[in-house]
């Protein structure tokens, strides 16, 4: 007991080795110190912009998760006349952004603001123009998607074809990157839950996550005339998908059939969708050319033995 104590007073009598910290100049203390303080200023500036959102949320009473969920299986047929009641935002919304949720005030759909991530979209039409245009001429192809999917025959996941064969892939998505981050914050502050499982997500070997994101897509999309463009997409099941839209989308709209909602696109914008909502169709009242970019997670990620364990939680 006596050694024990002796070494206890030994211990406590070492001096602790602070010549570090003490060695540090004062200004460089002082710039970490205020760094701390600007990130804490951002993070509950963040809370409230996110909480005041929620709070502004247009929660549709004839809607729940449920009866979108029986509309995955399939197509929702629209008469004509239902189309003329669509609903569509109002300039303020546009211009501030606004989100609509289910009648338990579940998310469904958030539409960014028109400055809303300017700085990531401006030059992105241009930086997919160049991608299409380093790929092979001869064989067309008008959408790639890129990142993790599930081989069934060999029970593994493997990077899509795309992310192997097509060219000038590393500095797309070198270009890109900044894009995919900004709209993994969006998740992040606004649907957590689902952020938390993307990045819980096991990906194929080698290949890098775009943001939290394991897949992410382009299409172009060239009208010659009024016309409407089906954009449905099976292969995504759950949980939300970011979608950003560039190019001539003047007096363009994206209908969403499940909820009957009409959104007015802008050079830029986007959008963040619950997947139950991706019946859709663009629908354009003149020629142009647009680029379509989404982030998601295919539904088959979770066929993987390694992803089983990974929940998708539908409710806030």
């Amino acid at each position: 007991m006596a050694e024990e104590n002796g070494q206890d007073r030994k211990i406590e009598k070492e001096p602790v080795n602070n010549e570090h910290a003490e060695n540090e100049p004062p200004k460089k203390k002082r710039k970490e110190a205020r760094a701390e303080k600007l990130k804490a200023q951002k993070l509950q500036k963040t809370k409230q912009i996110v909480e005041e959102q929620r709070n502004k949320r247009i929660n549709l009473e004839k809607v729940s998760l449920k009866s979108l969920s029986k509309l995955m299986k399939n197509d929702p047929e629209i008469s004509e006349e239902q189309k003329k009641e669509f609903s569509s935002q109002t300039k303020d919304q546009e211009k501030l952004g606004y989100q609509i949720g289910d009648k338990r005030g579940n998310l469904l759909l958030y539409a960014l603001g028109e400055t809303a991530g300017t700085s990531f979209t401006k030059d992105l039409f241009g930086t997919i123009e160049q991608f299409f245009q380093a790929q092979n001429q001869e064989s067309k192809q008008y959408s790639y998607i890129f990142g993790t999917s599930y081989d069934k025959r060999g029970g593994s996941l493997v990077k899509t074809a795309d992310s192997i064969r097509s060219l000038a892939y590393s500095d797309f998505l070198q270009k890109c990157s900044p894009l995919f981050r900004f709209a993994s914050g969006i998740l992040s502050a606004h649907v957590p839950k689902f952020h938390e499982s993307l990045l819980n997500l096991e990906v194929a070997p080698q290949q890098a996550r775009f943001g939290a994101f394991p897949n992410f897509s382009v299409r172009l999309i060239e009208t010659e005339d009024k016309v409407s463009f089906l954009n449905s997409d099976p292969a995504i099941k759950y949980g939300f998908t970011v979608i950003i839209v560039v190019g001539d989308v003047q007096e363009a709209e994206l209908k969403l059939p499940a909820i009957q909602h009409s959104v007015r696109l802008h050079d830029g914008m986007i959008l963040v969708l619950r997947s139950s909502l991706l019946h859709q169709w663009y629908s354009f009242n003149k020629p142009g050319v647009i680029y379509e970019m989404r982030l998601f997670a295919l539904s088959s990620l979770w066929e993987s033995e390694q992803n089983h364990s990974i929940e998708i939680q539908k409710e806030e």
